[in-house]
């Protein structure tokens, strides 16, 4: 939503967000790069107003979404339900399995809300894990627990999508690349 926020910096910048460490969670995986080091007060707006508002954007902006705010993907989306509507028909999110920051929405809550959107998931570009490295790998086999992943979510107007889409010809195309540089060649080609 638009309105006054606070930033919540990290001892790995690139892990600084909108939503505090979950600091439970962090210390039980050894994960020392989420520290807080600092809380900076800014201003957010709705991607629907970036995109529809005093000042429009080009026509053609938000085709295709890259999320990745460290936690509040969710959120993002919910404020551009227009966006999503009118021009939207590929989304590469990052997702989260387990709540890394305090209230965060996980993946099944994303898939949920973008099929109720039209979007199918697709897959996974890649995933990440973590353990508590109780085992030395070295010796013993074993799984560890999926934390992230950037999330491929699609428009799929072909019969089996979650509704039937009317997409006009230029969203065609968008998805037609889209699909093709995100490896959906089956998908690009049907």
């Amino acid at each position: 939503e638009a309105g006054p926020a606070e930033l919540y910096v990290l001892s790995a910048t690139t892990n600084s967000s909108l939503r505090p460490p979950n600091n439970a969670f962090t210390r039980r995986y050894d994960m020392p790069k989420w520290e807080v080091t600092a809380r900076v007060p800014l201003q957010t707006a709705k991607l629907d107003e970036v995109l529809f508002g005093a000042e429009p954007s080009e026509a053609f902006w938000g085709e295709f979404l890259k999320l990745d705010t460290q936690g509040t993907e969710y959120e993002i989306l919910q404020g551009a339900d227009r966006t999503l509507r009118e021009r939207t028909v590929a989304i590469v999110s990052e997702v989260s399995f387990t709540e890394l920051y305090v209230g965060q929405r996980l993946f099944s809550e994303m898939e949920l809300f973008l099929r109720e959107r039209g979007f199918s998931f697709y897959g996974f570009t890649a995933l990440h894990h973590r353990s508590r490295k109780l085992l030395d790998k070295r010796l013993h086999a074993g799984r560890e627990r999926a934390l992230y992943a950037d999330a491929v979510f699609l428009k799929d107007p072909l019969a089996g999508g979650p509704r039937l889409l009317s997409l006009n010809h230029r969203q065609l195309h968008v998805l037609f690349c889209a699909s093709l540089l995100l490896g959906y060649t089956d998908f690009a080609l049907e």
